[in-house]
């Protein structure tokens, strides 16, 4: 089925080349000439015009066109939005594909799934607007943004020096660090065990787990350890593997690569990666680890986590990832920091991309009103829009925060939202739009009412369980967001792939001794080789040196 969907998607980008070659236009040659008013001002236009829009779904908006914050934006704006709506996932997914390749363009792009392969190439074919100088006429609140946070320009600006898109900026704390692991704290105070710092005392944990009766009824029956393949970074292996080696594995691009003094390598075919799975494979041998970890779905992980015998120990970008929110077992665990190695490796898993997602409002060439649309599209960057975008009305669904309302850094908040639940609702985007969210924005928000127990509040828990991976963070070791070409994709897709498949099948072999270490570990690493990895690491390193290198 994979191959069936690369080769139609390959049929549709060169459909689209044929179709772009024959029809493309600069994007002033048929374009309207709208007065639009100073950059900062409202309405955008005195004229009410109308701007097509193809939006994939968000979670929890009943319905974008009668939505109350695009009623408001639209008289703010005097842009009338017409609404093009399609599910999120695969759907929003060739529904994409097949407005690029058939030239049926609307103007805007909105929370589509947009890749930076496709901005790469649809930019340069003349499909997206180019919008470098629109952005320094009329975008006041992306250029302050870029000013501000310098990062989110270099992650925006394509291999040809144009920016394409208007990214989300979602610098969330705890999702940078969003590979963590999680140890039942309940458990360790039972049996009187001190927070492990090194492999070896995780180990011991593990163990005491297993044989101590943590949980207090008489049987045999707790869980030390398990994951799930399936969850928001719930695979174990990488964290277990930085005490290590580097392992990087959140973020986009490719799994296990990283910089080795500033050139691109792989950890999958170290000694230190050997080690690090005779590490787990002890711990799988030993019974410390659940036998299903590998192959079961989330369900069947939280049916752990919460059951009689329960959890002791597990990965996840938060506890919530393996328990279920009505039993409130996530508050028995406590974030386990980066462990020590033998050899005194101790890393943190973090993003790569600085919270910068390119893509998330794209206009396309074929537009008429390219100024009105840039003007609107800056206009999310404000905070005020951004406030009634993200949650509603002030007064109603946020408020000014009370004096004692703090937080999750402990100082007095300046915001207090009040609804913040996963319900339907029709008074805002949920996120569909582009924003710029730091973590200084992030942490003005009170965490609770005054006097509140910060325990009992799930951003404070991982607020602080974050707090003990930033001393581990190598970021001269992070490869940042790489960009293939249309030839290098091509070249790298296979290999790539049967690469990938490769490692994460012997990893789990090794781990349960389905396959001998000491007899298959050569035999691995040659087939690594005759795979061509030299080649696949080279392409990563062009894709690198041409837009970090300069």
């Amino acid at each position: 089925m994979k191959r069936i969907t690369m080769s139609l998607m390959a049929f549709l980008l060169f459909f689209s080349t044929l179709l772009v070659g024959c029809n493309s236009n600069d994007v002033t040659n048929d374009a309207k000439k709208v007065e639009v008013s100073a950059p900062g001002d409202f309405p955008i236009v005195e004229e009410k015009i109308t701007l097509k829009v193809l939006a994939a779904q968000r979670a929890f908006v009943e319905d974008f066109e009668t939505n109350e914050f695009t009623k408001w934006l639209e008289e703010k704006t005097n842009i009338h939005l017409e609404w093009e709506v399609v599910p999120e996932g695969e759907e929003a997914k060739q529904k994409l594909n097949l407005s690029l390749a058939s030239g049926d363009h609307p103007d805007i792009y909105l929370n589509m799934p947009i890749s930076a392969e496709q901005i790469e190439l649809y930019g340069q074919q003349g499909v997206f607007l180019p919008l470098n100088e629109l952005i320094d006429k009329y975008g006041t609140e992306t250029k302050k943004m870029f000013e501000e946070h310098p990062i989110v320009k270099e992650r925006s600006v394509a291999n040809d020096g144009n920016i394409y898109s208007f990214p989300d900026v979602n610098e969330c704390f705890h999702c940078t660090y969003s590979g963590k692991m999680w140890i039942n704290q309940t458990w360790l105070d039972t049996l009187g065990l001190d927070m492990p710092e090194t492999t070896e005392d995780y180990y011991n944990a593990l163990k005491a787990f297993k044989t101590q009766d943590p949980n207090g009824n008489g049987k045999a029956d707790e869980v030390p350890l398990a994951g799930t393949p399936n969850g928001w970074n719930s695979d174990f292996v990488p964290f277990l593997m930085n005490s290590f080696i580097f392992t990087k594995s959140i973020g986009g691009g490719p799994k296990y690569i990283y910089l080795n003094d500033g050139k691109i390598d792989v950890a999958f075919n170290k000694p230190e990666w050997r080690e690090g799975l005779e590490y787990i494979h002890k711990l799988y041998k030993d019974g410390l680890i659940a036998e299903q970890s590998f192959t079961q779905d989330l369900n069947q992980l939280k049916s752990i986590a919460d059951g009689e015998g329960a959890l002791g120990s597990s990965a996840g970008g938060t506890p919530l990832v393996f328990t279920n929110l009505p039993t409130e077992n996530y508050k028995n665990f406590a974030g386990l920091a980066p462990l020590k190695g033998p050899k005194g490796e101790q890393n943190a898993n973090m993003l790569n991309d600085g919270g910068v997602l390119p893509g998330k409002l794209v206009i396309s060439s074929s537009t008429k009103y390219a100024e009105a649309a840039v003007r609107l599209a800056d206009a999310f960057y404000n905070e005020e829009i951004m406030m009634k975008a993200l949650f509603g009305d002030e007064g109603k669904e946020w408020r000014e925060a009370k004096e004692g309302e703090v937080s999750v850094t402990g100082e007095q908040a300046e915001y207090f939202v009040s609804k913040k639940g996963e319900e339907m609702q029709n008074k805002h985007w949920n996120q569909a739009a582009p924003h710029f969210r730091t973590n200084e924005w992030r942490d003005r928000f009170a965490m609770g009412e005054a006097g509140s127990d910060p325990m009992e509040n799930i951003d404070y828990i991982l607020y602080k369980a974050t707090e003990k991976y930033v001393p581990y963070t190598q970021e001269d070791k992070v490869v940042p967001p790489l960009v293939l070409n249309e030839e290098q994709s091509s070249e790298i897709l296979d290999v790539q792939k049967s690469i990938q498949d490769l490692v994460d099948e012997m990893t789990i072999r090794f781990i349960t001794g389905d396959a001998d270490i000491d007899k298959e570990w050569d035999g691995f690493v040659q087939s690594l080789e005759n795979m061509n990895l030299n080649r696949y690491v080279e392409i990563m390193q062009e894709a690198y040196d041409s837009k970090y290198s300069k």
